[in-house]
């Protein structure tokens, strides 16, 4: 069986991070990010209802902050720092608050298991 090759086109770039991003029809999931960190930067600070993400940190160091909120986005758990260091694969379900601290460049691959819906991208301020 030939392989099969996916060009993956950048949808956004800014200050922080270069965004590519491509959606596919495999089982393991529906829509592949690949965000390019630029520096010292903090991206995440928000929560999915519905959306399950598996990142792999493949470049780079961040401290991971998550917190499990309920239904209407209330905290429900004390908030949990972890310190990461590439290569380390973070399985993210609903209803956890997450924000990446990067040191540095970096190179952070996410799998979603649905597509993006900006209805399902919810903000979260981590005080």
């Amino acid at each position: 069986m030939p392989a099969t090759i996916l060009r993956v086109p950048s949808v956004h770039s800014d200050e922080r991070r270069d965004i590519a991003e491509v959606e596919y029809a495999f089982p393991s999931a529906v829509r592949k990010t690949v965000l390019a960190v630029k520096g010292v930067v903090s991206l995440g600070n928000h929560y999915h209802r519905e959306l399950t993400e598996t990142f792999l940190l493949a470049q780079g160091e961040a401290h991971l902050l998550t917190r499990d909120v309920d239904a209407e986005g209330s905290a429900t758990a004390t908030i949990e720092k972890q310190t990461l260091v590439a290569p380390v694969v973070i399985v993210m379900p609903p209803f956890t608050a997450h924000c990446f601290q990067f040191s540095g460049p970096a190179v952070l691959i996410c799998d979603s298991d649905k597509p993006f819906d900006k209805n399902d991208l919810l903000p979260f301020a981590f005080n």
